[in-house]
């Protein structure tokens, strides 16, 4: 007699990952590869925060890619224009030339991100 196969808990848990970020994913107005979709579920990025960051971080190109990043100069405008961006202050989106995105992630050290013309 042959046991029934039985799939692990890390193969479940990386279906249902999978599967949140799909539905999470298909809402958005964005056009977001597997991988943002996943980094943003796994980095509770929301909807709204990607929004804010593309709407009114700044945006710098770097190693070939657009990255829009909101810092503490942005949380300031926002603050003198009734907005109240602090919960995503240090949150930066990496796009490719075409808009599409490639990730995103919390990183309040911008040195890396250098004003372009």
């Amino acid at each position: 007699m042959t046991k029934p196969f039985r799939s692990g808990r890390r193969a479940t848990e990386a279906t249902a990952s999978s599967r949140r970020a799909q539905a999470f994913s298909e809402a958005l107005p964005f056009n977001l590869t597997q991988h943002a979709r996943m980094r943003m579920d796994g980095r509770r990025i929301s909807e709204e925060a990607l929004e804010a960051v593309l709407a009114y971080g700044r945006k710098v190109w770097a190693r070939g890619a657009q990255i829009h990043a909101l810092g503490k100069k942005e949380v300031r405008w926002g603050a003198g224009h009734g907005l109240d961006l602090r919960p995503f202050a240090g949150l930066q989106v990496v796009c490719t030339p075409d808009g599409i995105i490639l990730t995103a992630y919390r990183n309040h050290d911008f040195h890396h991100l250098r004003k372009t013309t």
